[in-house]
């Protein structure tokens, strides 16, 4: 099941609408209070995106409890969400500096490398996420994080 077209907008407009989906594939988040308290929002705004959610299929209602919905989302490179989709999680790894966590981890240094050390710079990171995927596909949800990677080159070529 994928989540329509029509949906997707929506469900990219805003990084809560990820957060509370994913939050519900742990077992400590299936109502929309302890959804609001994790995520520091407001209980009207939950309801509005569980609404969402739960239309959507992506996430499912059983006996007062939520959990992660049977639904699909991806967002492809060429979707014109996907630059909103990346500004909404680039907006909370800012929003970040100011929280405490032994976790955190933020890295962003310019640097000069050769062009052949770039595109090797590049293939590590592929490699990176590959591994990543693969441990986090089978891996018990118990935290909810957000990896945010960027590779590019600074001004004009």
């Amino acid at each position: 099941m994928e989540v329509s077209d029509t949906e997707k907008p929506i469900y990219y407009s805003d990084w809560t609408y990820a957060a509370v989906q994913q939050l519900t594939a742990i077992a400590d988040y299936d109502t929309e209070f302890k959804i609001a308290e994790r995520l520091a929002l407001f209980i009207r705004q939950v309801r509005e995106v569980i609404a969402f959610l739960l239309r959507a299929g992506l996430c499912v209602e059983s006996n007062n409890k939520l959990k992660i919905g049977p639904a699909q989302i991806h967002i492809s490179p060429d979707s014109p969400w996907i630059k909103q989709h990346h500004g909404n999680w680039r907006t909370r790894a800012l929003e970040s500096y100011y929280t405490e966590s032994p976790l955190k981890l933020h890295y962003s240094p310019p640097m000069t490398l050769s062009r052949a050390d770039c595109k090797r710079v590049r293939a590590i990171l592929l490699s990176s996420i590959e591994r990543i995927n693969a441990l986090v596909d089978p891996s018990l949800s118990e935290d909810l994080i957000c990896i945010s990677l960027d590779l590019f080159r600074i001004g004009k070529i």
